[in-house]
């Protein structure tokens, strides 16, 4: 049923049931019609609000720093870049200057770099 779930809501997406990163309340009716259907169920919203009131007041430990471990990045502004683009921009340096101006902005780090013939 999971898999029917994840299903229905990339199918969703790929119509243009979510806009702005939400999806509408057509998006989600189409869903339950699937859902039904696929499955002869009724899915009744109001059976499941005593299930979901518990976990609307229940506390989840530490919430805010696995947000900030496992949340989507949403780099923003004229220089936010994801860290694919950052790899991207640093395999391409290629001079002296380039990396001395990223030590200067604290992007990198030559701390503890040590070359091989160093290490015995």
């Amino acid at each position: 049923m999971d898999d029917a779930l994840v299903d229905a809501f990339l199918h969703q997406v790929i119509i243009g049931g979510r806009v702005n990163g939400t999806f509408t309340s057509k998006a989600y009716d189409d869903i339950v019609k699937e859902l039904v259907e696929k499955f002869d169920m009724e899915i009744n919203k109001d059976k499941s609000k005593p299930a979901a009131k518990k976990w609307m007041t229940t506390p989840i430990p530490n919430c805010s720093m696995m947000a900030q471990l496992w949340a989507k990045d949403r780099a923003k502004g004229d220089h936010a870049e994801i860290a694919k683009e950052k790899h991207a921009r640093y395999a391409t340096l290629t001079t002296i200057d380039e990396i001395d101006n990223l030590i200067s902005q604290n992007e990198v780090s030559l701390e503890n770099f040590e070359a091989e013939d160093d290490q015995r």
